[in-house]
């Protein structure tokens, strides 16, 4: 790296004036050899940035298919998962349209036995009726039976 002639500190390279004093910095009258150097320089550091560009993209492409494997891998442990839970979900809902089933026959046993019950009791209702008619039939019967007794149990005395 050059120096400043006034104050000695390290210039940059190109630099016209020196960034600590201000002095003009002279530039040295560029020789043949010496542009050729500087030609093979630049080459050389094209050179080494081109290959470095090269590794990141490289190492950019590696990611981004690892990356999309990962997220391959997820998208399908993702489908797998939603998957079994609409399985899960589906025998579920036969299940329970056969317990529906299983509540509407027995809601439909149900209203027949209601039915039956319902005409039991009517039967019960006029079994009752009749049965306190055949009564009041037999009270009527045995006190007719009893009343011609009584009179001709008078009579002969």
């Amino acid at each position: 790296m050059a120096k400043c002639v006034k104050c000695g500190a390290e210039l940059p390279e190109g630099a016209r004036f020196c960034r600590n004093c201000g002095t003009r910095v002279e530039i040295p009258e560029l020789k043949p050899d010496l542009l050729e150097q500087k030609k093979k320089d630049i080459e050389s550091a094209a050179l080494s940035m081109r290959e470095l560009s090269d590794k990141m993209i490289a190492s950019y492409v590696t990611g981004m298919k690892d990356f999309e494997s990962s997220l391959e891998t997820v998208k399908k442990e993702a489908e797998s998962k939603i998957a079994e839970a609409e399985k899960k979900f589906a025998d579920r809902a036969s299940k329970l349209l056969v317990k529906e089933k299983e509540f509407a026959e027995l809601n439909e046993k149900y209203k027949k036995l209601q039915t039956i019950n319902q005409q039991l009791q009517t039967e019960k209702l006029d079994a009752q009726t009749e049965i306190a008619s055949l009564k009041s039939r037999l009270a009527a019967l045995e006190s007719a039976a009893t009343a011609p007794a009584a009179d001709q149990s008078g009579e002969s005395k």
